[in-house]
């Protein structure tokens, strides 16, 4: 007879299946508690259980009077770890640039030789909107966004949750980076990324992305060093 931390964990297997494949898309609602109850085949205890759990690990938001909508929040928990494990902002940015660079110089080789079609459209098309941004703030984002597209061009989720929760707390350290140097150097390096990506070129990539990283940790070391003088 299965428990009932069995019977959580086996909704839990199955929705976050559903979920990953694409059955529930991001952004989409869930049907409600008691639909999905019989569904799956268990009373509403063990489905709100599940669904706690779920919400827990970013897969789902459950939003009283509303329903439960499907996110891709997968980081959230290793993000909040990060900050509070190394809670000083200037070393937690210096690691987080170390640790950039023994992932993304992989991740790059890695996403030139499985990438899509699909992946590379739509690498190309947020390298227009990169080159084309009028404020640090867009610079961000498009930053965020090109490195997000390689990892999942990797095609390694544990990778891609890595490097998400990498992503939002190094958000300070990229802001400061293309506040205070020239935007086109960061486009110039993920053109040549890009590049080798298409090319299906893993050590040209791997070599072009460790560049890119090194230089933005000598950025980031001078306008350390200028704000402690």
């Amino acid at each position: 007879m299965r428990t009932r931390s069995t019977r959580v964990e086996l909704v839990c297997r199955e929705l976050a299946d559903r979920i990953l494949s694409g059955e529930y898309p991001v952004g989409s609602w869930l049907p409600a508690e008691r639909k999905l109850s019989e569904l799956m085949g268990v009373s509403r205890t063990v489905m709100r259980e599940a669904t706690r759990q779920l919400q827990s690990e970013g897969l789902i938001r459950i939003q009283h009077g509303k329903g439960i909508s499907v996110v891709n929040e997968a980081h959230g928990s290793f993000e909040k770890t990060i900050s509070r494990m190394v809670p000083d902002d200037v070393g937690r940015l210096q690691q987080l640039v170390e640790a950039r660079m023994i992932l993304e110089p992989e991740v790059a080789a890695l996403a030139a030789e499985r990438r899509t079609k699909v992946q590379l459209r739509k690498l190309k098309k947020i390298q227009s909107e990169f080159e084309a941004v009028e404020s640090v703030k867009e610079g961000v984002e498009a930053d965020l966004r090109f490195h997000t597209q390689l990892a999942e061009a990797a095609d390694n989720h544990v990778i891609q949750i890595m490097l998400d929760a990498c992503a939002q707390v190094s958000r300070t350290s990229r802001s400061l980076t293309l506040t205070n140097y020239p935007l086109a150097t960061a486009v110039k390096h993920h053109q040549g990324i890009l590049d080798a990506v298409e090319a299906g070129d893993g050590k040209l990539a791997r070599r072009r992305m460790r560049r890119h990283i090194q230089h933005a940790s000598s950025d980031l070391k001078t306008l350390i060093q200028e704000k402690e003088k």
